[in-house]
Protein backbone atom coordinates (compact mmCIF):
# COMPACT_ATOMS: atom_id res chain seq x y z
CA UNK A 1 0.00 0.00 0.00
CA UNK A 2 0.91 3.34 -1.03
CA UNK A 3 0.81 6.43 1.70
CA UNK A 4 0.83 9.85 0.32
CA UNK A 5 3.95 11.97 1.75
CA UNK A 6 3.21 15.66 2.18
CA UNK A 7 7.23 15.86 0.70
CA UNK A 8 5.26 13.96 -2.38
CA UNK A 9 2.91 16.60 -2.77
CA UNK A 10 2.85 19.35 -5.00
CA UNK A 11 0.44 22.59 -4.75
CA UNK A 12 0.20 24.62 -8.28
CA UNK A 13 -1.56 27.37 -9.23
CA UNK A 14 -2.53 29.81 -11.94
CA UNK A 15 -5.01 33.22 -11.99
CA UNK A 16 -8.03 32.35 -13.61
CA UNK A 17 -9.46 34.76 -16.37
CA UNK A 18 -13.10 34.43 -15.49
CA UNK A 19 -13.84 33.54 -11.83
CA UNK A 20 -14.51 29.90 -11.02
CA UNK A 21 -13.71 28.96 -14.61
CA UNK A 22 -10.09 26.31 -15.25
CA UNK A 23 -7.77 28.13 -17.29
CA UNK A 24 -8.11 26.59 -20.59
CA UNK A 25 -4.57 26.29 -21.21
CA UNK A 26 -3.23 26.03 -17.97
CA UNK A 27 0.80 26.57 -17.44
CA UNK A 28 0.65 26.97 -13.65
CA UNK A 29 3.38 27.50 -11.46
CA UNK A 30 4.76 25.62 -7.93
CA UNK A 31 4.04 27.25 -4.85
CA UNK A 32 6.31 27.16 -1.80
CA UNK A 33 5.10 26.43 1.27
CA UNK A 34 5.12 25.47 4.84
CA UNK A 35 1.65 23.90 4.91
CA UNK A 36 -1.82 23.96 3.80
CA UNK A 37 -5.44 23.10 4.59
CA UNK A 38 -7.40 23.78 1.56
CA UNK A 39 -10.51 21.90 1.58
CA UNK A 40 -14.17 21.81 0.64
CA UNK A 41 -16.63 22.39 3.07
CA UNK A 42 -20.66 22.10 3.40
CA UNK A 43 -23.50 23.53 4.58
CA UNK A 44 -25.25 20.54 5.71
CA UNK A 45 -29.22 20.87 5.76
CA UNK A 46 -30.97 19.15 8.88
CA UNK A 47 -34.46 18.74 9.41
CA UNK A 48 -36.12 19.93 12.08
CA UNK A 49 -39.03 17.35 11.69
CA UNK A 50 -40.79 16.25 15.11
CA UNK A 51 -40.75 12.47 14.50
CA UNK A 52 -42.58 9.95 16.58
CA UNK A 53 -39.30 7.33 16.56
CA UNK A 54 -36.93 9.98 17.68
CA UNK A 55 -34.64 9.65 15.11
CA UNK A 56 -33.66 12.35 12.49
CA UNK A 57 -34.29 10.92 9.11
CA UNK A 58 -32.71 13.75 6.68
CA UNK A 59 -29.40 15.66 6.29
CA UNK A 60 -29.06 17.24 3.10
CA UNK A 61 -26.13 18.84 1.30
CA UNK A 62 -26.14 22.84 1.38
CA UNK A 63 -23.93 25.26 0.39
CA UNK A 64 -20.45 23.94 -1.28
CA UNK A 65 -17.10 26.05 -0.71
CA UNK A 66 -13.56 25.79 -0.85
CA UNK A 67 -11.88 26.75 2.98
CA UNK A 68 -8.39 26.97 4.87
CA UNK A 69 -4.80 28.51 4.51
CA UNK A 70 -1.99 28.38 2.82
CA UNK A 71 1.09 28.68 5.40
CA UNK A 72 4.80 29.34 4.03
CA UNK A 73 8.30 31.72 4.53
CA UNK A 74 8.26 34.87 2.92
CA UNK A 75 11.11 34.95 0.53
CA UNK A 76 11.12 37.82 -2.50
CA UNK A 77 9.50 36.98 -5.32
CA UNK A 78 7.73 33.34 -3.65
CA UNK A 79 4.34 35.13 -3.14
CA UNK A 80 3.78 37.59 -5.24
CA UNK A 81 0.59 36.70 -6.64
CA UNK A 82 -1.00 36.06 -3.47
CA UNK A 83 0.62 39.36 -1.76
CA UNK A 84 -1.27 41.48 -4.65
CA UNK A 85 -4.67 39.14 -4.07
CA UNK A 86 -4.16 40.33 -0.51
CA UNK A 87 -4.15 43.81 -1.35
CA UNK A 88 -6.33 43.91 -4.11
CA UNK A 89 -4.42 45.39 -5.88
CA UNK A 90 -1.26 44.68 -8.81
CA UNK A 91 2.41 44.69 -8.86
CA UNK A 92 3.62 47.76 -10.91
CA UNK A 93 6.98 48.84 -12.10
CA UNK A 94 8.21 52.16 -10.09
CA UNK A 95 9.44 55.48 -10.83
CA UNK A 96 12.76 56.14 -12.15
CA UNK A 97 15.03 58.92 -13.09
CA UNK A 98 18.07 60.02 -15.69
CA UNK A 99 19.48 63.12 -14.32
CA UNK A 100 20.20 65.65 -17.70
CA UNK A 101 22.82 67.62 -19.06
CA UNK A 102 22.90 71.05 -16.82
CA UNK A 103 20.49 69.03 -14.16
CA UNK A 104 22.66 67.37 -11.80
CA UNK A 105 22.21 65.62 -8.83
CA UNK A 106 23.67 67.03 -5.84
CA UNK A 107 23.99 64.77 -2.46
CA UNK A 108 24.25 66.03 1.53
CA UNK A 109 25.49 63.69 4.53
CA UNK A 110 24.44 66.01 6.46
CA UNK A 111 20.69 66.14 5.97
CA UNK A 112 20.63 62.24 3.95
CA UNK A 113 19.16 64.46 1.10
CA UNK A 114 19.50 64.42 -2.96
CA UNK A 115 19.05 67.31 -4.45
CA UNK A 116 17.89 67.74 -8.39
CA UNK A 117 18.57 70.72 -10.28
CA UNK A 118 15.38 70.66 -12.76
CA UNK A 119 12.19 68.41 -12.55
CA UNK A 120 9.99 67.19 -9.51
CA UNK A 121 10.47 63.84 -7.88
CA UNK A 122 6.85 64.22 -7.18
CA UNK A 123 5.95 64.46 -10.51
CA UNK A 124 8.09 61.96 -11.76
CA UNK A 125 6.10 59.75 -9.05
CA UNK A 126 8.61 59.03 -6.63
CA UNK A 127 6.55 58.34 -3.15
CA UNK A 128 7.72 58.40 0.67
CA UNK A 129 8.16 55.11 1.72
CA UNK A 130 9.62 53.74 -1.53
CA UNK A 131 13.02 51.52 -1.65
CA UNK A 132 15.64 53.92 -4.30
CA UNK A 133 18.83 52.64 -5.75
CA UNK A 134 21.23 54.78 -7.12
CA UNK A 135 23.96 54.43 -10.67
CA UNK A 136 26.36 56.91 -11.80
CA UNK A 137 26.08 59.19 -8.47
CA UNK A 138 29.20 58.05 -6.21
CA UNK A 139 30.27 54.86 -4.93
CA UNK A 140 29.35 55.62 -1.32
CA UNK A 141 25.66 55.75 -3.03
CA UNK A 142 25.19 53.51 -6.36
CA UNK A 143 23.55 50.42 -5.79
CA UNK A 144 22.29 50.43 -2.10
CA UNK A 145 18.87 49.71 -0.63
CA UNK A 146 17.90 53.49 0.43
CA UNK A 147 14.70 54.35 2.21
CA UNK A 148 12.82 57.42 1.11
CA UNK A 149 11.70 59.07 4.18
CA UNK A 150 11.30 62.56 2.97
CA UNK A 151 10.28 64.08 -0.59
CA UNK A 152 9.56 67.73 -2.09
CA UNK A 153 9.66 68.63 -5.35
CA UNK A 154 13.32 68.96 -5.44
CA UNK A 155 14.55 67.36 -2.25
CA UNK A 156 14.69 63.52 -1.99
CA UNK A 157 15.72 62.33 1.75
CA UNK A 158 16.34 59.28 2.89
CA UNK A 159 16.77 57.30 6.34
CA UNK A 160 20.17 55.61 5.56
CA UNK A 161 23.56 57.45 5.51
CA UNK A 162 24.62 59.13 2.60
CA UNK A 163 28.03 60.17 0.56
CA UNK A 164 28.14 63.81 -0.05
CA UNK A 165 28.38 64.41 -3.60
CA UNK A 166 29.16 68.57 -3.78
CA UNK A 167 29.19 69.14 -7.63
CA UNK A 168 26.06 68.43 -9.75
CA UNK A 169 26.01 64.90 -11.37
CA UNK A 170 24.90 64.68 -14.71
CA UNK A 171 25.44 61.16 -15.46
CA UNK A 172 23.28 59.47 -12.59
CA UNK A 173 19.97 57.77 -12.41
CA UNK A 174 17.47 56.94 -9.18
CA UNK A 175 14.52 54.37 -10.02
CA UNK A 176 12.32 52.50 -7.46
CA UNK A 177 13.64 49.43 -6.74
CA UNK A 178 11.93 46.42 -8.07
CA UNK A 179 8.08 46.53 -8.21
CA UNK A 180 4.84 47.71 -5.76
CA UNK A 181 1.42 46.61 -5.10
CA UNK A 182 -1.04 48.29 -2.99
CA UNK A 183 -4.48 48.13 -1.43
CA UNK A 184 -6.95 48.80 -4.62
CA UNK A 185 -10.28 46.87 -5.78
CA UNK A 186 -9.14 44.42 -8.28
CA UNK A 187 -11.08 40.89 -7.35
CA UNK A 188 -8.68 38.13 -8.60
CA UNK A 189 -9.41 34.70 -8.47
CA UNK A 190 -7.43 31.68 -8.84
CA UNK A 191 -7.50 28.14 -9.32
CA UNK A 192 -4.94 26.29 -7.28
CA UNK A 193 -4.19 22.54 -7.53
CA UNK A 194 -3.45 19.90 -4.46
CA UNK A 195 -1.62 17.00 -6.28
CA UNK A 196 -1.02 13.64 -4.47
CA UNK A 197 1.76 11.67 -6.90
CA UNK A 198 2.16 9.09 -4.39
CA UNK A 199 -2.32 8.45 -4.68
CA UNK A 200 -2.03 8.94 -7.94
CA UNK A 201 -4.62 11.76 -8.31
CA UNK A 202 -5.33 16.04 -7.42
CA UNK A 203 -7.89 18.12 -5.83
CA UNK A 204 -8.60 20.90 -8.00
CA UNK A 205 -9.52 24.26 -6.25
CA UNK A 206 -11.41 26.75 -8.38
CA UNK A 207 -12.55 30.56 -7.79
CA UNK A 208 -10.17 31.18 -4.89
CA UNK A 209 -9.72 34.47 -3.64
CA UNK A 210 -7.72 35.70 -0.55
CA UNK A 211 -9.78 36.60 2.05
CA UNK A 212 -6.90 37.35 4.50
CA UNK A 213 -3.19 37.80 4.78
CA UNK A 214 -1.36 37.36 7.68
CA UNK A 215 2.68 38.53 7.91
CA UNK A 216 4.91 37.56 11.09
CA UNK A 217 7.76 38.92 12.22
CA UNK A 218 9.86 37.66 15.54
CA UNK A 219 13.26 38.51 16.68
CA UNK A 220 14.91 35.03 16.31
CA UNK A 221 12.68 33.36 13.42
CA UNK A 222 11.54 33.54 9.49
CA UNK A 223 8.94 35.69 8.52
CA UNK A 224 6.24 34.17 7.71
CA UNK A 225 3.01 34.60 5.35
CA UNK A 226 -0.24 33.21 5.96
CA UNK A 227 -3.20 33.29 3.53
CA UNK A 228 -7.11 32.20 4.21
CA UNK A 229 -8.55 31.30 1.31
CA UNK A 230 -12.49 31.11 0.37
CA UNK A 231 -12.80 29.62 -2.91
CA UNK A 232 -16.22 28.35 -4.90
CA UNK A 233 -15.85 24.69 -5.89
CA UNK A 234 -13.37 21.14 -5.59
CA UNK A 235 -13.31 18.49 -7.90
CA UNK A 236 -10.79 15.27 -7.52
CA UNK A 237 -8.92 14.29 -10.90
CA UNK A 238 -7.04 10.84 -11.48
CA UNK A 239 -5.09 8.97 -13.54
CA UNK A 240 -3.83 10.37 -16.64
CA UNK A 241 -6.34 13.58 -16.11
CA UNK A 242 -3.73 14.09 -13.30
CA UNK A 243 -2.13 16.70 -12.29
CA UNK A 244 -4.00 19.41 -14.12
CA UNK A 245 -0.54 21.57 -14.11
CA UNK A 246 1.31 19.09 -16.22
CA UNK A 247 4.40 21.16 -16.19
CA UNK A 248 4.26 23.95 -14.01
CA UNK A 249 6.71 26.69 -13.49
CA UNK A 250 9.61 25.98 -10.49
CA UNK A 251 8.78 28.35 -7.54
CA UNK A 252 12.07 29.78 -7.44
CA UNK A 253 15.14 29.61 -4.84
CA UNK A 254 15.48 32.71 -3.33
CA UNK A 255 16.16 32.34 1.00
CA UNK A 256 13.46 32.90 3.19
CA UNK A 257 13.50 36.56 4.79
CA UNK A 258 14.52 36.74 8.15
CA UNK A 259 13.97 39.47 10.55
CA UNK A 260 17.35 40.29 11.83
CA UNK A 261 18.26 41.33 8.35
CA UNK A 262 15.47 43.51 8.31
CA UNK A 263 14.97 47.10 9.64
CA UNK A 264 11.93 48.54 11.37
CA UNK A 265 11.14 51.96 10.75
CA UNK A 266 8.05 53.82 13.31
CA UNK A 267 7.12 57.08 13.73
CA UNK A 268 10.50 58.78 11.99
CA UNK A 269 12.70 56.57 13.56
CA UNK A 270 14.49 52.99 13.32
CA UNK A 271 13.89 50.68 15.84
CA UNK A 272 16.13 48.49 17.29
CA UNK A 273 14.23 47.02 19.82
CA UNK A 274 11.53 46.29 18.47
CA UNK A 275 10.54 42.28 19.96
CA UNK A 276 7.76 41.54 17.11
CA UNK A 277 5.81 42.91 14.39
CA UNK A 278 2.67 41.32 13.56
CA UNK A 279 0.44 42.08 10.56
CA UNK A 280 -3.28 40.98 9.21
CA UNK A 281 -4.92 42.25 5.83
CA UNK A 282 -8.68 41.60 6.26
CA UNK A 283 -10.76 41.63 3.00
CA UNK A 284 -14.17 40.40 4.62
CA UNK A 285 -15.30 37.63 1.76
CA UNK A 286 -18.59 36.14 1.79
CA UNK A 287 -19.92 33.38 -0.08
CA UNK A 288 -23.22 34.37 -1.62
CA UNK A 289 -25.22 31.36 -1.81
CA UNK A 290 -28.53 31.59 -4.51
CA UNK A 291 -31.52 29.25 -5.33
CA UNK A 292 -31.01 26.41 -7.49
CA UNK A 293 -26.82 26.19 -6.89
CA UNK A 294 -24.87 24.22 -4.53
CA UNK A 295 -22.22 26.62 -4.91
CA UNK A 296 -21.89 29.83 -4.43
CA UNK A 297 -22.48 32.47 -7.11
CA UNK A 298 -19.76 34.90 -5.80
CA UNK A 299 -17.72 35.58 -3.35
CA UNK A 300 -18.38 39.01 -2.38
CA UNK A 301 -15.43 41.83 -0.66
CA UNK A 302 -16.01 43.70 1.92
CA UNK A 303 -13.88 46.29 3.08
CA UNK A 304 -10.45 46.28 3.20
CA UNK A 305 -9.43 46.10 7.59
CA UNK A 306 -5.28 46.07 8.10
CA UNK A 307 -4.33 46.23 11.66
CA UNK A 308 -1.72 44.82 13.70
CA UNK A 309 0.62 45.07 16.78
CA UNK A 310 4.19 45.93 17.05
CA UNK A 311 5.82 44.63 20.62
CA UNK A 312 8.74 46.37 21.63
CA UNK A 313 11.26 47.01 24.43
CA UNK A 314 10.43 49.90 26.82
CA UNK A 315 13.38 52.80 25.76
CA UNK A 316 11.35 55.92 26.23
CA UNK A 317 7.77 56.87 26.62
CA UNK A 318 7.57 58.21 22.85
CA UNK A 319 5.24 55.48 21.57
CA UNK A 320 3.36 55.28 24.69
CA UNK A 321 3.28 59.01 24.34
CA UNK A 322 1.93 58.62 21.00
CA UNK A 323 -0.95 56.54 21.67
CA UNK A 324 -2.03 59.26 24.50
CA UNK A 325 -1.69 61.81 22.32
CA UNK A 326 -3.99 59.99 19.05
CA UNK A 327 -1.03 60.59 17.14
CA UNK A 328 -0.72 59.53 13.50
CA UNK A 329 2.52 57.77 12.11
CA UNK A 330 4.29 55.48 9.26
CA UNK A 331 5.83 52.52 9.30
CA UNK A 332 7.85 50.58 7.45
CA UNK A 333 9.65 47.24 7.20
CA UNK A 334 12.37 46.66 5.09
CA UNK A 335 13.43 42.93 5.23
CA UNK A 336 16.33 42.09 2.85
CA UNK A 337 17.94 39.02 2.28
CA UNK A 338 21.64 38.00 2.88
CA UNK A 339 24.49 38.70 0.54
CA UNK A 340 25.99 42.19 -1.37
CA UNK A 341 24.53 45.18 -2.08
CA UNK A 342 21.90 45.95 -3.70
CA UNK A 343 20.28 42.84 -1.80
CA UNK A 344 16.76 41.33 -2.28
CA UNK A 345 14.24 42.85 -0.63
CA UNK A 346 10.45 42.28 0.43
CA UNK A 347 9.53 46.19 2.21
CA UNK A 348 6.26 46.69 4.06
CA UNK A 349 4.70 50.23 4.41
CA UNK A 350 2.00 51.21 6.12
CA UNK A 351 1.86 55.57 5.38
CA UNK A 352 -0.97 56.19 7.81
CA UNK A 353 -1.68 54.22 11.40
CA UNK A 354 -3.30 55.35 14.56
CA UNK A 355 -2.30 53.28 17.69
CA UNK A 356 -5.18 51.55 19.36
CA UNK A 357 -4.02 50.54 22.92
CA UNK A 358 -0.47 51.00 24.68
CA UNK A 359 0.15 48.42 27.18
CA UNK A 360 3.34 48.21 29.43
CA UNK A 361 3.95 44.33 30.13
CA UNK A 362 5.50 43.42 33.74
CA UNK A 363 7.78 40.62 33.13
CA UNK A 364 8.87 40.72 36.63
CA UNK A 365 13.00 40.64 36.41
CA UNK A 366 13.22 40.52 32.60
CA UNK A 367 13.37 43.61 30.05
CA UNK A 368 9.50 45.66 30.12
CA UNK A 369 7.75 45.72 26.57
CA UNK A 370 5.01 47.87 25.30
CA UNK A 371 2.47 46.66 23.06
CA UNK A 372 1.12 48.50 20.64
CA UNK A 373 -1.72 47.85 18.73
CA UNK A 374 -2.53 49.55 15.64
CA UNK A 375 -5.11 50.10 12.59
CA UNK A 376 -3.98 51.27 9.25
CA UNK A 377 -5.86 54.13 7.39
CA UNK A 378 -6.27 55.33 3.83
CA UNK A 379 -3.74 58.08 2.97
CA UNK A 380 -6.14 60.27 1.85
CA UNK A 381 -3.75 63.12 0.65
CA UNK A 382 -1.82 60.60 -1.90
CA UNK A 383 -2.02 60.46 -5.33
CA UNK A 384 -0.28 61.31 -8.73
CA UNK A 385 2.18 64.16 -8.02
CA UNK A 386 1.78 64.31 -3.92
CA UNK A 387 4.79 62.48 -1.28
CA UNK A 388 2.07 59.77 -0.58
CA UNK A 389 0.50 56.57 -2.53
CA UNK A 390 -2.98 56.88 -1.96
CA UNK A 391 -3.55 53.67 -0.40
CA UNK A 392 -3.34 52.28 3.39
CA UNK A 393 -0.70 48.96 2.77
CA UNK A 394 1.68 48.97 0.00
CA UNK A 395 4.34 46.15 -0.42
CA UNK A 396 7.27 46.43 -2.75
CA UNK A 397 9.89 43.27 -3.53
CA UNK A 398 13.45 43.56 -5.14
CA UNK A 399 14.31 40.29 -6.64
CA UNK A 400 13.06 37.65 -8.20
Amino acid sequence: MTVQTGLATEIAFEAEAAFGVKPAAPAGRLLRRVSTSLHLAKTMLRSDEVRGDAQLAVCREGLRRVEGELRGELAPGAWDDFLAAGLRGAWQTGASFAAAPGAGVTADTATRTFTRAAGSWLDDGFKTGDVVRWSGLSAGNDGRNLRVEALTAVAMTVAEAVETVAAPEEGCACAVAGAKAMTGTAQPSFTIEQHYADAGFSQVFTGCRVARLQLGLSPNGLATVAFTVAGRDMEIIEDADAPFFAAPAAPGNVPPLAAVDGLLRLGGRDLGIVTGLDLRVDLNVSAEPVVGARDAAALCYGRTEIGGTVTAFLEDAALLAAFAAGEEAALHALLAAPGAEPRDFVALHLPRLVFTGGEVLDRGQEGMPVRLPFQALLRTDGGPGTAWDKAAMVVQRGGE
